[in-house]
């Protein structure tokens, strides 16, 4: 934060981006690659020029110019068509005109498959970029757009078996318990603040066929507010399912 305010940064756009980057539906390593963007600590050579660790701070495909984080993912001629032919020039046209931090809140009415499709392109683009630096090894464009293509597929992929996409039922009784979708276990939480000094605390856990696994009470001698004494149900139910090795689980809070 601190860091933020000495370069005039707006901490409100770095807090947003910090929860758009760790929200978004992508591999964690290209959600490391953004919050560095972010940042600002790519490696490129304006920035080690800057920190006197390299005399050369000229873009490695010898445009001519400066290799900053932006020139070196969007700016010299041939990063701006690969942008545009892969369908994410709406992408280019905000990361490429300030911090990236400013750009994911920038992106917000954007389509989300554009987003992800766009994280993608720029990480794979550092990655060209590096191969060049360190390999003198150059891959053709269409080649680059291929194996995007290929990792969106293949993340969009992950992300529905493990994270699958329920239907909100309609109408539904919030004093009525709905079962999970199969294969997965809900566990229920509930907190009370009934006697003073004393939180009681409980779980119970059920599947999808609403057969009860196990269930769990406790009373706890304190004076917490209403907010901690869920969050502490939910912490407890949380504990409870890594101890009996569940894999896949809903936490509903009852309170």
């Amino acid at each position: 934060m601190a860091f933020m305010l000495w370069k005039g940064g707006d901490l409100d756009n770095f807090h947003q981006a910090w929860v758009d980057i760790w929200s978004m539906e992508v591999s964690p390593k290209v959600k490391h690659f953004l919050w560095r963007v972010c940042t600002n600590t790519l490696s490129v050579r304006g920035l080690l020029k800057h920190r006197h660790l390299s005399d050369d701070d000229t873009c490695p495909p010898g445009c001519g110019d400066v290799e900053s984080q932006s020139h070196a993912i969007f700016g010299y001629p041939l990063l701006r068509e690969i942008w545009f032919d892969s369908g994410c020039e709406c992408f280019w046209n905000i990361a490429n005109v300030g911090p990236m931090s400013e750009a994911l809140v920038n992106m917000h009415g954007m389509d989300m498959g554009v987003r992800i499709k766009g994280a993608f392109l720029a990480w794979v683009l550092w990655n060209e970029r590096n191969s060049l630096v360190f390999k003198d090894n150059i891959t053709p464009p269409v080649i680059l757009l291929e194996r995007v293509n290929r990792l969106v597929e293949e993340n969009g992929a992950y992300y529905k078996r493990i994270y699958p996409l329920w239907a909100p039922l309609a109408n539904v009784n919030p004093h009525t318990w709905v079962a999970p979708p199969p294969r997965i276990t809900k566990l229920n939480v509930d907190a009370s603040l009934a006697i003073e000094g004393w939180v009681g605390l409980g779980v119970v856990v059920r599947d999808s066929a609403g057969i009860v696994l196990f269930a769990a009470i406790c009373s706890v001698r304190s004076y917490w507010s209403a907010e901690i004494a869920e969050a502490k149900a939910i912490e407890m139910a949380i504990r409870f399912g890594k101890h009996y090795a569940l894999q896949e689980i809903i936490v509903e809070s009852d309170c």
